[in-house]
């Protein structure tokens, strides 16, 4: 019976760990969308600068380094929950990146709910909010079964 839950738990971390990479590229397509369309309040102000040009380079570095740390460490933990899925060992450091994350995603469904009953966007800020809910899911459903599949292999092995 141990055998049938610990293969069951292995599955939900593979299909979990794809779905925080993939959450983890709409992240940053939706970051992207978000400064593409808000150009009035970035992008436009540094225009009246001196230097503009190099305001606006210095924002786009930022940009790129703040949405290459998100895939760097939705890969990271993806990749991690799926290895263990798969039967590897690995640390627990993909866990404590996981929580973070996890509470990072519970702040945003916060901002989303207050954002829809301020009146600001609703539609978009609805799409969002089933969007963090689900994600925030993902990664919760990831941190137990990894609990889980780690303990199971445990009871397994002193069984």
């Amino acid at each position: 019976m141990n055998q049938v839950k610990l293969r069951r738990y292995q599955n939900l971390l593979i299909v979990s760990g794809t779905g925080v990479i993939i959450f983890g590229l709409w992240s940053v397509i939706k970051g992207i969308l978000i400064f593409l369309t808000q150009t009035e309040y970035l992008i436009d102000p540094m225009n009246e600068l001196p230097k503009g040009a190099i305001y606006r380079i210095i924002l786009f570095g930022i940009l790129a380094f703040f949405m290459g740390g998100i895939i760097f460490f939705r890969l990271f933990v993806g990749l991690s929950a799926r290895s263990l899925g798969f039967g590897k060992k690995n640390r627990w450091l993909y866990l404590v990146f996981a929580f973070i994350m996890l509470l990072i995603a519970l702040l945003s469904i916060v901002h989303d709910v207050r954002s829809i009953i301020d009146g600001e966007d609703f539609l978009g800020y609805i799409v969002s909010l089933i969007v963090d809910v689900t994600s925030g899911l993902t990664l919760l459903e990831m941190i137990v079964a990894s609990f889980m599949v780690k303990r199971l292999r445990k009871f397994q092995k002193e069984g």
